[in-house]
């Protein structure tokens, strides 16, 4: 999947990454959301997300609300981290929510801004993913930086755009 910011760039997800959502997927309403941290590479103005990591044992997890252990998000940033010596950092956060086409809640957007304020990526703005109920291709995606939370656009199913042309290979 690849979405567009016209400030930013391009976010591309990996077929891992879009793998990872479709088996996280909320599927009923008493099921409980899921959720994880999202890792990646800047390659000029692409942000390639290759891992999303799965839900661990010590989230919370509730049918309306997913709280990430930070401790294991701070262990799997080291071992990631490490293992592609220095170059795949953390971008950001994902989670379910048992809707169609899914939308921030108030709680998404605060949590979004705590972390954000605690730095916890080491770019000036996070990615945001909702996975929706339904189809992966409705997920909510968008970007918090010092402005605010705001939705990105999907550029199709293009994989790759041409650094020097702007144009999709």
């Amino acid at each position: 999947m690849l979405y567009e910011n016209p400030q930013r760039g391009t976010i591309l997800f990996t077929p891992n990454t879009v793998k990872m959502f479709e088996r996280s997927r909320q599927i009923t309403s008493d099921q409980p959301e899921s959720g994880g941290y999202l890792f990646g590479q800047l390659f000029g103005d692409q942000l390639v997300i290759c891992v999303a990591t799965p839900p661990g044992p010590d989230d919370t997890k509730k049918p309306r609300f997913f709280k990430r252990s930070r401790e294991r998000g701070q262990l799997l940033l080291d071992r990631i981290w490490r293992a592609s010596n220095g170059k795949t950092v953390l971008v950001g956060e994902w989670h379910t929510h048992f809707e169609e086409n899914p939308k921030p809640s108030w709680i998404d957007i605060s949590e979004s801004k705590k972390a954000l304020k605690l730095n916890i990526c080491h770019l000036d703005f996070m990615v945001v993913v909702i996975v929706g109920a339904k189809y992966v291709a409705n997920s909510w995606v968008g970007i918090i930086d010092g402005k605010g939370l705001v939705r990105v656009d999907r550029a199709g199913y293009r994989l790759w755009n041409d650094v020097n042309n702007k144009r999709p290979l």
